[in-house]
């Protein structure tokens, strides 16, 4: 094939394990072999997130004078044009997923595994400590970590590096270069991965301590009996000192990470009170054979029936949606499941929904595996490979702690591509503002955080239920609040706006244009008015977020609001496909939108959205949903 002789001794067996020969029948697009590496103890570059997917080096990191010639190499070269032109040629395609989504990395990423020193020797993971501290392999691994602190230093684009999976980077001498050595940006992104019984000592000192934005700290344990069984070494005190200290002083998101296993199998519930305690993110794992265990099988707990839960989706237990006339799902999105609604706002508390049979039902079937009540278009199901929440109590009967409240359709705009006719009454609505005053009762005395979306259907500055409610009654402390406006009438409620202030986590601003006579086809309102109203929101510290639904009245100017978001300082621009509602006629429908469509450019909207800055600015982010992300081929 012309490129087995770039794998590594050490990495055949991972490539033969897989077909290596052009692949058919895929439509997703890959990016990773211009944006990501790994690199490994040896100072080999894999173009991949985990090397065992794509084998084969790009050269050793130690022959390389500046980080970006990972990705310009030859045989970096030869990958990037394959896969570009959809042969995933040496690919090993059913274990990265790619036949299931797009795999996109908007800035660059490495993972540096260049030693597994660590200071425990966990059962699950390996059969001995291992620290390496002199000879050969610690000489050259040194020299591989030092050389890395000088091509990151001189790497100027955004980046974001993971340390590590294979030992635990604040235990080995190894990785002490790039802890102390390495220079803080605004471009570097820092997710570290360790047991976290060394952070309380060493991070104070580090320069880079800024620079850690994820913390994922492996435990995989809720109590000390467990704990110093399957972290052998380890000392719960010790870590739970590091944790005392992790969430007074540092700024980064923190994750628990817990393997099951039958060591730790009654443990879990635990665990569960640990993640409410200090408000972590937790992640649990099935335990993974690393032919640590000659007895894998009896610590492995998960049966291949029950080893369906690495495919996991934590929304029926954490989010609702809530419609026009008090109707509850359960999900964000009402189009993602096909359950139906699980109640009625106007015949039910929010508590007895949540532990009424609906629920029930739709999350037994994310806890069988089936997934049969989901919508395959949503886009957790198509992403999730691990469980990413944890779920103690299948009957849960907690209120939800991520409501979408999209109770009220009024607005100032009629948006064709939303509606076919303003609807506004100017009237406080009585029953809409029960079902609000009714949720705030609900949650007065709820202390973990809630996020509280407001208001997807129309424009809460428009709706004089909303304005009502807002003025006059004090929301839970609990509740953090991501408005949805379009933007017009903000300066015209400023005051119900700093009522609230304090609230608003977010606000996106539905703009869907970058110029004036574009905004008028598209939104119709006064795109001055937008723009005044953004400059505001910063006066008073919110730092907004831009729409803009991609028709083939505006596709020409996905890179002009791209500048724009940046001229505001807006916090990212998210671009969306546009959606066929119930209103549209047929007619409006195929002229408007842009996916095989005559009427459009299609050269031209694939070159708008390739040019978007894929390397993100520090200004503003990008988002593309997946939908219009496959347009690029």
């Amino acid at each position: 094939m012309g490129m087995l002789e770039h794998v590594p001794y050490h990495k055949l067996h991972r490539y033969n394990l897989y077909d290596r020969t052009a692949k058919t029948g895929i439509t997703n697009t890959c990016n990773y072999p211009h944006k990501v590496a790994s690199i490994d103890v040896e100072g080999e570059c894999f173009l991949c997130t985990c090397d065992g997917w794509l084998p084969i080096s790009s050269g050793k990191i130690q022959n390389y004078t500046k980080l970006e010639q990972i990705w310009q190499t030859d045989v970096a070269k030869k990958l990037q044009q394959d896969i570009d032109s959809k042969k995933f040629t040496w690919c090993s395609v059913d274990a990265c997923g790619i036949r299931k989504q797009n795999q996109i990395q908007r800035q660059h990423y490495i993972s540096i595994n260049v030693d597994e020193s660590c200071n425990l020797a966990c059962p699950s993971c390996r059969r001995s400590k291992i620290n390496w501290t002199s000879g050969k392999k610690y000489d050259d691994r040194l020299t591989i970590a030092t050389h890395l602190v000088k091509l990151i230093n001189g790497f100027k684009q955004p980046l974001e590096i993971m340390m590590s999976g294979n030992g635990d980077p604040f235990a080995s001498l190894i990785y002490r270069p790039l802890l102390i050595e390495m220079e803080p940006t605004d471009n570097i992104k820092i997710r570290m991965l360790t047991n976290g019984l060394l952070l309380k000592k060493l991070l104070p000192s580090m320069k880079i301590k800024q620079s850690i934005k994820y913390l994922d700290i492996s435990m995989d344990a809720g109590d000390k009996e467990t704990y110093e069984v399957v972290r052998l070494g380890g000392s719960w005190k010790v870590l739970l000192d590091n944790l005392d200290y992790i969430k007074e002083h540092v700024d980064a998101e923190v994750t628990l990470k817990f393997v099951f296993q039958k060591s730790n199998l009654d443990s879990l519930d635990n665990f569960v009170k640990l993640l409410e305690k200090y408000q972590f993110l937790g992640n649990v794992t099935p335990l993974e054979d690393w032919n640590t265990m000659t007895d894998f099988a009896e610590h492995d707990i998960l049966n291949p029936s029950r080893r369906s839960m690495v495919k996991f989706c934590s929304a029926p237990w954490e989010t609702v949606q809530i419609l026009p006339g008090g109707i509850v799902y359960s999900c964000a999105c009402s189009d993602w499941n096909s359950q139906g609604p699980i109640g009625n706002l106007n015949k039910q508390t929010l508590s007895e929904i949540m532990n009424g049979a609906g629920i029930k039902e739709f999350r037994s079937t994310i806890l069988d595996g089936s997934f049969s009540k989901c919508n395959k278009v949503c886009h957790r199901l198509s992403t999730l490979e691990d469980i990413d929440k944890i779920v103690h109590d299948e009957n849960s009967t907690s209120l939800p702690s991520q409501l979408t409240i999209a109770i009220d359709f009024e607005c100032n705009l009629k948006c064709p591509s939303c509606r076919s006719h303003k609807i506004f009454t100017g009237k406080v609505n009585a029953e809409k503002l029960k079902i609000l005053t009714d949720l705030v009762t609900a949650y007065r005395d709820v202390k973990t955080p809630v996020i509280v979306q407001l208001d997807g259907a129309g424009d809460i500055f428009a709706s004089k239920t909303y304005h009502e409610f807002l003025s006059t009654v004090d929301l839970p402390d609990c509740w953090t609040l991501e408005v949805i406006t379009n933007g017009n009438l903000i300066t015209k409620k400023k005051s119900t706006i700093l009522k609230i202030k304090d609230q608003i986590g977010h606000v996106a601003v539905s703009l869907d244009a970058a110029t004036e006579d574009s905004y008028k086809i598209t939104r119709g309102g006064r795109f001055d008015l937008v723009l005044d109203g953004i400059e505001w929101l910063h006066e008073i510290g919110i730092k907004p977020s831009l729409s803009f639904v991609v028709q083939k009245e505006n596709y020409r100017e996905i890179g002009q609001a791209y500048e724009l978001a940046k001229e505001y300082n807006c916090s990212n621009i998210t671009y969306h496909m546009l959606r066929r509602w119930p209103h549209m006629t047929d007619s409006w429908w195929q002229q408007n939108r842009i996916e095989d469509n005559t009427l459009v450019d299609q050269v031209a909207l694939k070159e708008q959205l390739r040019k978007l800055p894929i390397d993100q600015s520090p200004l503003t982010s990008i988002t593309i949903d997946g939908n219009l992300s496959s347009i690029i081929n």
